[in-house]
């Protein structure tokens, strides 16, 4: 039972370890880059800094605005939800504040406004920075003159267009206008001259009806004027001629009836062109896309309408046919109840072609959109197309009676009818006359109450602080995104350049890690950085802080030395090897150290080692171990001058012995690969368990190369954060071209983080 549950809890304890093994590895990356991370990332928080300090300042006003639709024919032609009506409605509204025509409105209003020489909006384009560039490659002096870029009305709109912007509540009829400008003042004024504007198209646009029956109205209320006072005098100047004051009575009563149904028929006639008048507006507002709507409907020959529109002409005619009948049998058709059915028939009829007209109106407009501006003339349209064919039919019967009525007065006495003739006039203008009188009147109240659908909630104000920049908000994104993009910066440069950043990543290369070398402490190299002296004593003197048991005691570095040894002991012991060359890509990797380290770990361990200096360029282990420069060493052995065997020097360590490099030679390559340098690794091998050889790195000369074929294996020593995995590869590719076995790597310049993290990859202790 236990072991079951070990075996199911075990891969997701080493996928944890893997990510944190992964996270420490980019923490140390960035460490290691700490002062690249830190540059750009106070470089990018100073620049943003300035800009936004210097930027300039931009203010912005807001204004709020209740828009309320009026009841429309459309809500019961097409049934929507009010929800649905409000959204279309408010979307329309959008679209006129957005408007190029009302945008020009507001432009032109600001351009003649007291303000406007003060206004950035109006002012000429500044040359931008590209245009400075431009005057200076064109011009060629070093302050080149760039000519402003002069402002008109349509750069005008354009500059509106992006200084200003439209929004709206969600399932509400409020508006918000906003404005932006350098200036709060001039932010403020933007929008309220936007909401001037629109609430002056708002009322013209809902006058406009009306405004259109008023001023057809003021020119017939004119000529009827003209036309009662001229009736009036002719009939003056003929009763003064003709001595005759009054008609008899049943002429008089006959003038009178006959003066009603002509004033009846005036007013049917007037109602009917004021319809028209209206309808001639109405179809100059809808758009060219819609008005074959009103064409197809007009010319349409539906049997149901056609048949509704003939039974609403037939009882209109036999309405003012008993209205004339009771007139003159001297009733009131008020109280009459035949009339009042008649009058209950003629508003069915109406309904009835209403739901007609609605029936085709759905046919042809498409459901998608029905509450657009259009449909909403259309539907007027068609309504005023029934009350006018009402008007008509109403003007065809009272056109018989007025008739019949005529005929009647053509029968009297020519001097009666004469006078009769002019009192009719005068009757009939009078009452034509207050007819239109109060039509005209009623028009003036209805324009006055047309105020419109707008309501201005909140007019702007100059805001007391700026939009943007928003220097302290600036200033934390800036702070945030310079670390992104520090980081982003390191990677990128980890990814390009390729350093070695942990033991993983020589996994892909097939090479073993055998151990991580922590960094130097700060306190170790300030003390190596003191003396003075010649190159060769300089590098000693920044090798001997890592020399353990010499010049360094801690544990930690002794334990690292030790792991290694011991992987390479096995290694070495089961492929009976007894040659280790130590080399690294590049110079200080810390080759020689590692080399000077292992020996000593061999030598604790009780392995017979021999240390040789094989970096016959820069040699150094002379002075770490013998305190001074040996003369004699490898290049006397192998100039075969001297036996190896009087040349070894035993050291102050047990078991430990070390041949210098020698005298410096100009043929290194050659005499490295010489037959005397086999035949001195083999005599060699024969007295010492372990043989380790220090030479030059790889990369800048060819020692190494030459070398490795004559040793067992070679360690590559690489330092983490400096060597890169393209050199590591050039390494590793140049030692198998040559027939050398690469036993393993050693890392150095690692930090506890990086030796946890090989530790954990490894599984080494």
């Amino acid at each position: 039972m236990n072991g079951t549950l070990s075996e199911k809890n075990g891969p997701p304890e080493k996928s944890v370890s893997k990510s944190a093994a992964d996270l420490f590895r980019w923490v140390r990356v960035l460490r290691r880059n700490a002062g690249l991370f830190f540059a750009v990332w106070a470089g990018f928080v100073a620049a943003v800094t300035v800009l936004s300090v210097r930027a300039p300042r931009e203010y912005e006003a807001s204004a709020t605005l209740s828009i309320q639709e009026q009841p429309g024919w459309n809500e019961k032609i097409f049934n929507l939800a009010a929800e649905a009506q409000q959204q279309y409605w408010i979307k329309n509204q959008v679209t006129i504040l957005e408007s190029r025509t009302l945008t020009a409105d507001v432009v032109n209003r600001l351009a003649a406004s007291k303000n406007a020489d003060s206004l950035d909006i109006l002012q000429p384009a500044r040359p931008g920075w590209i245009d400075g560039i431009k005057a200076r490659l064109s011009g060629g002096g070093p302050e080149p003159k760039v000519v402003p870029k002069t402002a008109g009305p349509e750069e005008w709109i354009e500059r509106f267009y992006a200084s200003t912007r439209v929004s709206y509540g969600r399932d509400s009829d409020i508006l918000y206008l906003k404005g932006r400008a350098r200036s709060a003042r001039e932010a403020a004024l933007l929008v309220n001259v936007w909401v001037d504007a629109y609430r002056d198209y708002n009322r013209s646009d809902n006058r406009g009806e009306v405004i259109q029956v008023k001023n057809f109205l003021e020119v017939k209320l004119q000529e009827m004027e003209k036309a009662l006072a001229e009736s009036e005098e002719k009939l003056k100047i003929y009763q003064k001629r003709s001595n005759v004051v009054s008609l008899p009575e049943e002429t008089a009563q006959l003038v009178q009836q006959l003066a009603g149904f002509e004033s009846q028929y005036n007013q049917a006639k007037t109602e009917s062109e004021a319809l028209q008048n209206q309808l001639a507006f109405l179809k100059e507002q809808l758009d060219e896309s819609r008005k074959h709507i009103v064409e197809n409907m007009t010319r349409q020959s539906n049997p149901v309408l056609a048949e509704l529109q003939k039974q609403l002409a037939e009882t209109e005619a036999q309405r003012v046919a008993y209205e004339a009948q009771l007139s003159g049998a001297g009733y009131s058709p008020a109280d009459d109840p035949r009339m009042a059915q008649m009058e209950n028939r003629i508003r069915g009829l109406k309904n009835r072609i209403e739901e007609e007209t609605r029936r085709l109106l759905k046919a042809e407009i498409p459901p998608a959109d029905p509450l657009a501006f259009s449909e909403n003339l259309i539907t007027s349209i068609l309504e005023i197309r029934t009350q006018q064919s009402s008007w008509t039919a109403r003007m065809s019967a009272l056109k018989s009676i007025v008739n019949d009525y005529s005929k009647k007065l053509d029968r009297l006495p020519d001097k009666s009818l004469e006078l009769a003739r002019l009192e009719r006039d005068v009757q009939l203008n009078t009452k034509i006359y207050s007819m239109l009188k109060e039509k005209y009147e009623q028009t003036r109240i209805g324009e006055n109450g047309q105020s419109g659908l707008i309501r201005v909630l909140d007019r702007a104000v100059p805001p007391s602080t700026p939009f943007r920049p928003n220097v302290r908000l600036n200033v934390i994104l800036a702070v945030l995104m310079g670390a992104m993009l520090a980081a982003g910066t390191v990677f990128v440069k980890q990814a390009l350049f390729g350093a070695v950043g942990s033991a993983e990543d020589l996994a892909p290369l097939g090479v073993p890690v055998l151990g991580a070398v922590p960094e130097l402490r700060p306190a170790a190299r300030k003390a190596v950085s003191r003396g003075e002296g010649e190159a060769r004593t300089q590098r000693a003197r920044r090798i001997y802080p890592f020399l353990v048991g010499f010049g360094n005691d801690e544990p930690e570095l002794r334990e690292v030395y030790r792991a290694v040894r011991t992987s390479l002991y096995y290694s070495m012991r089961q492929n009976r090897w007894k040659t280790l060359l130590v080399t690294s890509p590049e110079p200080s990797d810390g080759k020689t150290t590692t080399a000077a380290n292992l020996a000593i770990a061999f030598a604790e361990n009780g392995i017979s080692t021999l240390l040789v200096d094989a970096d016959l360029r820069k040699p150094a282990l002379d002075l770490l171990f013998m305190g001074s420069e040996m003369k004699t060493g490898l290049t006397s052995v192998l100039s075969q001058k001297t036996g190896w065997e009087s040349l070894v020097r035993e050291t102050t360590m047990k078991n430990l012995d070390f041949l210098a490099a020698g005298p410096a030679v100009k043929n290194a390559p050659e005499i490295l690969g010489s037959s005397a340098m086999k035949l001195f690794l083999r005599e060699t091998q024969k007295r010492y368990g372990m043989v380790i050889l220090d030479s030059p790195p790889l990369l800048p000369v060819t020692d190494a190369l030459v070398l490795s074929p004559l040793t067992d294996a070679v360690l590559v020593v690489v330092r983490l954060g400096k060597s890169s995995l393209k050199q590591l590869q050039e390494t590793v590719d140049r030692f198998q071209g040559v027939g050398a076995r690469v036993a393993g790597a050693v890392l150095t310049g690692a930090d506890r983080g990086e030796r946890r993290s090989y530790r954990d990859y490894y599984g080494a202790s």
